[in-house]
């Protein structure tokens, strides 16, 4: 049953003709999933992504024992005091100056 444009079917019509197509559907079989390339390619993302991560952690822990080291030979050369001795000259005048005279007797 087919219509030209502008003509319109009534819907018990339609209804019979719905089932109608429905009975000539064709059931197709599952796609079989054996396929081995997105599993390899699966699994070729997961070891990037492993050898990155692997990477940045030796990096990171390469990164601080170089920075403990250096730390501790800073360290260790700021660990030993440096101290100066200097010794008193004698000077030329042994008196020192006093500002205030001191009075026979005992006052001030």
């Amino acid at each position: 049953m087919k219509f030209e444009v502008g003509e319109y079917m009534a819907q018990s019509e339609l209804r019979t003709e719905f089932n109608e197509d429905i009975g000539k559907l064709e059931v197709l079989p599952t796609p079989d999933h054996n396929d081995a390339r997105p599993k390899r390619r699966g699994l070729v993302v997961a070891l990037v992504v492993a050898a990155l991560a692997a990477g940045v952690l030796i990096f990171g822990i390469r990164s601080r024992v170089k920075a403990e080291a250096s730390l501790r030979s800073v360290t260790q050369q700021m660990a030993v005091p440096s101290v100066s001795v200097v010794l008193p000259k004698p000077t030329a005048s042994a008196m020192l100056p006093v500002p205030a005279s001191k009075r026979p007797g005992g006052g001030w």
